[in-house]
């Protein structure tokens, strides 16, 4: 549980880190579009990241997977996908507190 816990605090801080990354950019560059930053845009930044990411899940799972579900999920914002896998992590990890027990 402590680790699932970790985890998606982990994850929200990297969302929180990746949202002050795209609102710097926007005050930087007034005038343009919404800057956020996919999981796509960053893996094409190093060399092979994006080839090496589809060759893995094309190897170890069926095509579809790839296709269906992780490709359509790299275009999204990084800050959206680290905030709702941080919140599922962390919720996953959530024990509800003992009952208190209270005589009279």
């Amino acid at each position: 549980m402590l680790f699932l816990r970790a985890s998606g605090l982990t994850l929200l801080l990297g969302a929180f880190v990746a949202l002050v990354y795209d609102g710097i950019r926007l005050v930087g560059s007034p005038g343009r579009s919404l800057p956020f930053t996919s999981l796509s845009a960053q893996l094409d930044r190093a060399p092979h990241g994006h080839d090496a990411v589809q060759q893995f899940f094309l190897d170890n799972a069926p095509s579809y997977l790839w296709t269906g579900v992780i490709e359509p999920l790299l275009v999204l914002p990084i800050f959206l996908l680290f905030g709702v896998a941080g919140t599922l992590f962390f919720l996953a990890g959530y024990r509800k507190p003992p009952p208190e027990i209270v005589g009279d």
